[in-house]
């Protein structure tokens, strides 16, 4: 699941799809590196629930897949359905989610009688998007609905912990 909490309370939901559309991109590239494919997408969206004095709202909602995919567009074009649905006007949203679950071997994905089947234009523009940001760094190259603003949704650091055990440079020194 990827589900970090954001920076501030978000009421708009166009700035939630954005970040909604990260978390899937960062979803979908951890289950293509284990070569594996989602039946099931799962939406969760929350309020603050330590503001007992703010209206609260908690919901998810799952979708299964007319095929299993490992594709950022295809599963954030149905996430983004979800999210519309369980969405309501009028809340202070601290954090958005997505689980991806239902995992199948992607070499290995079954499709319906009366479904189409998957593009194979997708598999090869995800590989290559893939490859792109190996080589140059995460979010080199993204998609349009991830946004290119200020995200506004971000987490904040101010309170995280060094990484001592994985950055060299935080490693503290005894003299």
């Amino acid at each position: 699941m990827v589900a970090p909490s954001f920076g501030r309370a978000i009421m708009d939901l166009s700035i939630i799809e954005e970040a909604l559309a990260t978390h899937i991109a960062r979803a979908t590239e951890k289950i293509r590196r284990q070569s594996l494919a989602a039946n099931l997408v799962t939406v969760v969206i929350h309020t603050n629930h330590f503001r007992t004095q703010e209206p609260q709202h908690h919901a998810s909602q799952t979708v299964n897949l007319p095929y299993a995919s490992n594709s950022v567009s295809e599963i954030t074009h149905y996430a983004t359905s979800i999210l519309r649905i369980i969405f309501k006007e009028g809340y202070s949203y601290r954090k958005v989610g997505v689980l991806l679950s239902g995992l199948t071997p992607d070499t290995q994905c079954q499709t319906q009688l009366l479904v189409a089947e998957p593009d194979v234009r997708l598999r090869k523009v995800t590989g290559i998007v893939d490859r792109i940001n190996l080589k140059h760094g995460q979010d080199t190259v993204r998609f349009a609905n991830q946004g290119f603003r200020i995200k506004v949704w971000h987490s904040k650091h101010e309170r995280k912990s060094k990484c001592y055990t994985t950055r060299v440079k935080d490693i503290l020194l005894a003299s």
